[in-house]
């Protein structure tokens, strides 16, 4: 390990074990190892894994998670190069593990990981009393398929608590996809969205509404109606889901949302599918 390295290192565990509560300060430390990233780093994370101290192990997701050997590349993705060891070593720890920040951490993981075998690890845990723990499932899950999955995801979806309603019905109605790649479908998908299209939060209705516009569901019309005669309207979530329906009927509101002073870029593309250019 170089010495750069062993000091990146020697900061994480700081933070880590701080008694000082700095998540800004945690992360830092965190993201500075994922640029990094070498076999002596991830060798160094790993024995964490067994530690008796829960901060310390929580570590081991958080740091793998995103572990690369060379500077990250938007326009060139590649895959993790700890990737499968790293999904072994979680999947022991699941075994095991029964500290809710830690379980959390390792949902969290699958944002980066992005493996359909974590999402299934981590389904045992969508009914825990912990909400942090059940949104990381929700975000863990994303990226899987299947019955079981999907199912899941739906529960999710009716959930108590805001945040995690909110994440699913988004993964429900804009992220999940079947073996074609297309969203996922069907009479319990639609319905899931449309029980949280009168939801009391509204990000989650908003998300719920884009979602079955996105499949053209023919209840999507009068709610998207609705929405943008409202004033004022919070979320561009409706401007889309007018682009999605492409519906004429939606080019007067739409209109008016121009002469109301928007001027995004969303609302130019809904109008285009709705029938052409603004005034």
């Amino acid at each position: 390990m170089t010495p750069e390295e062993q000091r990146a290192v020697d900061r994480a565990e700081r933070e880590a074990t701080s008694n000082v509560d700095d998540p800004d300060a945690y992360w830092a430390a965190v993201n500075a190892l994922y640029e990094m990233g070498s076999r002596e780093v991830f060798e160094h994370v790993r024995p964490w894994a067994r530690s008796p101290d829960p901060r310390l192990r929580q570590l081991v997701p958080d740091v793998l998670r995103a572990l690369r050997t060379e500077p990250f590349d938007p326009d060139r993705p590649r895959p993790l190069p700890f990737h499968e060891e790293t999904l072994a070593l979680l999947g022991q720890m699941l075994l095991t593990e029964s500290n809710v920040d830690v379980l959390g951490s390792i949902g969290a993981a699958n944002c980066d990981l992005s493996d359909p075998r974590l999402a299934v690890l981590m389904l045992p845990f969508q009914s825990y009393p912990s909400a942090d723990l059940r949104l990381a499932v929700v975000h863990a899950i994303m990226c899987g398929s299947g019955d079981a999955i999907r199912q899941a995801m739906i529960a999710l979806s009716a959930d108590p608590d805001d945040d995690v309603r909110n994440w699913a019905t988004f993964g429900l109605g804009s992220v999940m996809t079947d073996v074609a790649e297309a969203p996922i479908d069907g009479d319990d998908v639609r319905e899931a969205l449309f029980a949280r299209a009168e939801d009391p939060h509204p990000e989650t209705r908003a998300e719920a509404v884009l979602g079955l516009a996105r499949r053209h569901d023919s209840r999507a019309f009068d709610l998207v109606t609705r929405a943008l005669g409202e004033r004022p309207i919070r979320w561009d979530h409706y401007l889309e889901a007018a682009e999605a329906l492409g519906d004429p009927r939606l080019r007067e509101q739409l209109l008016a949302l121009q002469e109301d002073g928007w001027t995004e870029v969303q609302l130019a593309a809904a109008l285009a599918a709705c029938g052409g250019p603004g005034r």
